[in-house]
């Protein structure tokens, strides 16, 4: 059984960490709501139209899928403490890079 946080309907992405944290991407926001909270511990804004999140295997790292115009980017923010996403890697192949955890990819 569940909890229904009355959380608004339609986020863009989800990620649950292992302590139970709730990490939502609502339009240009990511919002991490502490286990069983209906209110957001942290918001921090995401430039242009993200879709996509992704958390490192260690826990240390949030990333985002967004699109910037052109190109697309992934970028990332220290997880949790961290406040303001950076650019980890730009694509200019006209493809959509989704946030599945570069750090591993890209040895960072």
């Amino acid at each position: 059984s569940g909890t229904d946080l009355g959380l608004p309907p339609y986020p863009g992405a989800l990620e649950v960490d292992r302590s139970g944290n709730l990490i939502v991407l609502y339009g240009s926001s990511v919002e991490y709501f502490p286990a069983g909270q209906t209110t957001p511990s942290k918001q921090i804004s995401v430039d242009g139209s993200p879709f996509a999140l992704s958390l490192s295997a260690n826990e240390k790292q949030l990333y985002v899928s967004t699109e910037i115009s052109v190109p697309f980017v992934i970028e990332s923010v220290a997880y949790p403490n961290g406040n303001a996403f950076a650019t980890k890697l730009t694509s200019n192949a006209g493809e959509w890079p989704i946030a599945v955890s570069p750090d591993n990819a890209l040895g960072g």
